[in-house]
């Protein structure tokens, strides 16, 4: 007659599976807990991308001011039109858009670079609508 395998005391299997468990669960704290400085990263890179693009918005339309037609004639209109793009323009933009193009990591398969090019006019051109439209 063949022995059954021996099964490992309850309080053996207890010991094995809180050391198999706590990695995992000291992971699952990290993420947590780590969720509120992704948040803040995010919002600082919108902030930084609503900067650079507020400037370069600027020196584009003083180097060729009919470049926008949705563009104010006055200076002073200028900066507050392009303020106002740059931050509609970031916010339509994804988290993992603007993480990727932080970090210079866009993995592109064959076109996509052209499709995002496309989504960029498309909501690059609405958000100038839109600021045009403001008073």
């Amino acid at each position: 007659m063949q022995a059954l395998p021996s099964r490992p005391s309850l309080r053996s299997s207890r010991h094995s599976l809180r050391r198999r468990l706590a990695p995992m669960l000291l992971a699952l704290l990290a993420l947590a807990h780590g969720g509120g400085a992704i948040a803040q990263n995010i919002a600082a890179l919108r902030q930084q991308s609503i900067t650079s693009n507020t400037q370069q918005c600027q020196a584009l339309l003083k180097q060729t001011p009919r470049l926008d037609p949705y563009a104010p004639r006055d200076n002073n209109m200028q900066a507050t039109y392009c303020g106002c793009v740059a931050r509609a323009y970031t916010a339509a933009m994804p988290d993992t858009l603007l993480i990727a193009l932080a970090n210079g990591k866009l993995q592109d398969k064959p076109g996509d670079a052209a499709a995002r090019a496309r989504a960029a006019a498309v909501h690059l051109d609405a958000a100038r609508r839109q600021c045009a439209a403001k008073p």
